[in-house]
């Protein structure tokens, strides 16, 4: 209920609401009755999934313009631990990593989103994934 008061009144993200818009995201723990699978509840559950995942690209896009890489990074490996194959997320992650100029951490998670899609879908990164590991290994620092 705090979660829904909080998003249905969802605006453009500032330094005066981001606690508010924080405090939300911290409060979705699970899917909605994730614990039961009951059929009707399925859109509901998309539904809340959805407001989440656009709440933590908001969170993540508010932090990178502000260039608060250690708070966007820790929202994102939040999203992920939920969502394990949202692309999207892995792709920010990794965009993040290019921006500070950390080879380590780009490469070794672009390796490990590689085996991921490999093993759970049986594809490779997409396209602008692979496009920016080359650019990566192309830079010069």
């Amino acid at each position: 209920a705090e979660f829904d008061s909080i998003i249905n009144f969802y605006t453009i993200l500032t330094e005066d609401n981001i606690e508010k818009y924080e405090k939300a995201f911290s409060l979705y723990k699970e899917d909605y009755l994730e614990e039961n699978d009951y059929i009707w509840s399925l859109s509901k559950r998309e539904e809340y999934s959805k407001k989440y995942c656009k709440l933590g690209d908001s969170l993540v896009n508010y932090y990178m313009k502000r260039n608060d890489y250690i708070s966007a990074e820790r929202i994102l490996k939040i999203i992920l631990e939920r969502f394990s194959l949202d692309e999207s997320s892995h792709e920010m992650l990794l965009k993040l990593y290019f921006i500070k100029k950390d080879r380590v951490a780009f490469i070794t998670h672009y390796n490990t989103v590689k085996r991921l899609f490999k093993s759970e879908l049986g594809i490779a990164p997409s396209n602008s994934i692979q496009a920016l590991y080359r650019s990566m290994l192309c830079s010069k620092n």
